[in-house]
């Protein structure tokens, strides 16, 4: 539905889906290359400095279609009539969860594609599960301010979030003046 209550044409929906996936994109690609940079920092004081943030916006893009298909199969949104804060931790939580789930789910594909027998492509070694349980959760907490963002725009609108954002005396055209 569109905010005026009439049900999206197919043009809008596809605007509103790429809209979604440049926003997701977008917060992702700085984050990958904050951390992207931030390892390079780390790097650089052994000498191996190399600086590629095409992987991170490879990854960003990667990420933020997932999000885009979860939003698609509707995770997390039992928690939109909570209060926002428990909604941004459960979508946090959730989408953490998908996307482990996802990367196993992404891993037997290209196992299947190369061939692989299905015995190997099951058996996962303790490592490989606790790197992708650790990065679960840092990808869960680094979602958080994506999630608080689209939450409060989900609920009070991008027109209004624009206002407050961007104009200067936008937080009392919105909620009005403050009391005395």
């Amino acid at each position: 539905m569109s905010e005026t209550g009439k049900p999206e044409t197919r043009k809008e929906k596809f605007s509103h889906e790429m809209n979604a996936l440049f926003w997701a994109f977008l917060y992702l690609f700085l984050l990958f290359g904050m951390l992207r940079l931030y390892g390079n920092i780390l790097l650089a004081k052994n000498g191996d400095m190399e600086i590629r943030f095409g992987l991170a916006a490879l990854n960003a893009l990667i990420f933020a279609k997932v999000i885009l298909i979860g939003n698609w199969m509707h995770i997390g949104q039992k928690s939109d009539n909570r209060p926002l804060l428990v909604s941004v931790i459960a979508k946090s939580v959730a989408f953490s969860g998908f996307f482990i789930a996802f990367h196993f789910f992404e891993e037997a594909v290209v196992g299947l594609f190369h061939h692989k027998p299905l015995a190997e492509i099951i058996r996962v070694d303790i490592a490989h599960l606790q790197a992708a349980m650790v990065a679960s959760v840092i990808f869960g907490v680094a979602m958080i301010p994506y999630f608080a963002m689209r939450e409060v725009t989900r609920s009070i609108g991008w027109d209004r979030l624009k206002v407050l954002l961007f104009e200067h005396d936008g937080v009392a055209r919105v909620f009005g003046p403050k009391p005395d």
